[in-house]
């Protein structure tokens, strides 16, 4: 809705307990829904000591020569009516600009005076991760790059992101934060959920894209342990905090902002990832996200996109990992080694579980490590549908071990606590 507090005031697009969830209506008329789009022309009238911040780029500001300003805001992309913003109180801009792989973008980032010192350290790393985002989804799109303090939040909105004074602190500690919000602009304000119910093809991939950036800035190990903290949650506490298990297309609206859209959505990403490899994964993103640019799309249009686009059939993944509440599980049954000449032959029987609902998935993509004598790893991967599988692979040498998923890449219902 629209919130007071102090000398500030401002919108936040949704409200996580109320239903519909949009709030655009809080502030002007509209038809306010995820479907219906539009593009914005802001006009705000505000004292002379405050300045009025809305989406999209800023056309003027005109002194209107009785103590008030009236400031014109223009967004030129579609978006959905929770999108749209304003904030008033007595900003500093704080600007700046990124030369992106296609635009040069500007970068205005509105401060509390008191804040101000902390901008640079506290954003340190933003155009990294701009970079980072466009490098694997394509050109920003949008015409400028904001966030505007406030008493709460985040909130995506388009090009005027609320970010919670918090986070104005000098240090890079909500780093992840402003990421979160930031990959919104392709997840969620570029392209939306159709409903509530699919809300983890906004918050789900923003909580990937929070722990992605990680693995290119920092570390693959920084990507490893933070996609394993949140498969900890879903299988621990994901259906206790959310009353239970749900497909990730129909999700309860009371739980719309629960931790099934956000983390079990992160885990599923990451899942699909995996399922598709990076080269695969990143350019059917990217493809996905130009052709339903500025509109509203469904997980099944998800999954026919990518079919279409990567030859690949997704009906079985999106199956067991979206259209099924719980989550899958594979584990090697048994093996059996034998001397093959100078190899050896190697069987593999594999099974499929599913904790919290019964369903056995089919086109299962296994990540399997043959380990040597050196401690070093061969990989090699086994397809199979239905309950059990069986692979036969001819090795050059013998192996030490026989693992699943040892780079921990898939996602499935197995929990390794360290």
């Amino acid at each position: 809705g629209f919130h007071f507090a102090g000398d500030y005031a401002f919108n936040l697009g949704v409200g996580f307990q109320s239903i519909p969830h949009n709030l655009g209506k809080s502030w002007f008329a509209c038809i306010d829904d995820f479907t219906d789009r539009a593009t914005y022309d802001l006009y705000a009238t505000v004292e002379n000591s405050k300045k009025a911040i809305g989406g999209g780029m800023l056309i003027g500001s005109l002194d209107n020569g009785d103590g008030t300003t009236t400031w014109h805001w223009s967004l030129t992309q579609d978006i959905p009516t929770y999108l749209e913003s304003l904030t008033i109180g007595d900003y500093v801009l704080n600007p700046d600009e990124y030369f992106g792989i296609q635009d040069t973008i500007p970068i205005d980032i509105y401060s509390r005076p008191q804040d101000t010192a902390n901008i640079s350290s506290s954003f340190l790393n933003l155009k990294q991760i701009l970079r980072i985002f466009e490098d694997h989804f394509g050109a920003y799109p949008f015409d400028r790059i904001g966030y505007s303090a406030t008493s709460l939040g985040a909130m995506e909105h388009a090009t005027n992101i609320s970010y919670p004074y918090s986070g104005f602190n000098g240090s890079t500690s909500s780093e992840w934060w402003y990421a979160h919000e930031l990959s919104h602009m392709w997840f969620g304000d570029m392209l939306t959920c159709s409903t509530a119910e699919d809300m983890w093809l906004n918050e789900g991939w923003a909580t990937f894209c929070q722990i992605f950036y990680t693995e290119i800035l920092y570390s693959e190990e920084d990507y490893k342990l933070g996609m394993r903290d949140k498969l900890k949650d879903v299988l621990m506490k994901t259906h206790i905090i959310d009353n239970g298990y749900y497909a990730l297309n129909d999700i309860p609206q009371q739980y719309t902002y629960g931790s099934t859209a956000y983390d079990k959505g992160c885990v599923v990403t990451g899942a699909l990832r995996t399922y598709l490899g990076d080269s695969i994964f990143f350019d059917g993103i990217s493809a996905y996200l130009q052709n339903f640019a500025y509109q509203s799309v469904s997980s099944y249009q998800m999954r026919d996109f990518l079919s279409q686009h990567t030859g690949i059939d997704m009906t079985g993944f999106f199956d067991n990992w979206v259209f099924t509440p719980g989550t899958p599980h594979y584990s090697i049954d048994s093996t059996s080694l034998s001397a093959n000449g100078n190899n050896y032959q190697l069987d593999i029987w594999l099974k499929q579980k599913h904790k919290g609902y019964d369903f056995i998935g089919n086109d299962n993509i296994v990540q399997i490590g043959y380990l040597k004598n050196d401690f070093t790893l061969e990989f090699d991967t086994v397809i199979f549908s239905g309950l059990n599988g069986h692979s036969t692979k001819t090795l050059e040498f013998q192996p030490v071990a026989i693992l699943i998923d040892p780079e921990e890449r898939m996602m499935d219902a197995l929990l390794i606590i360290i």
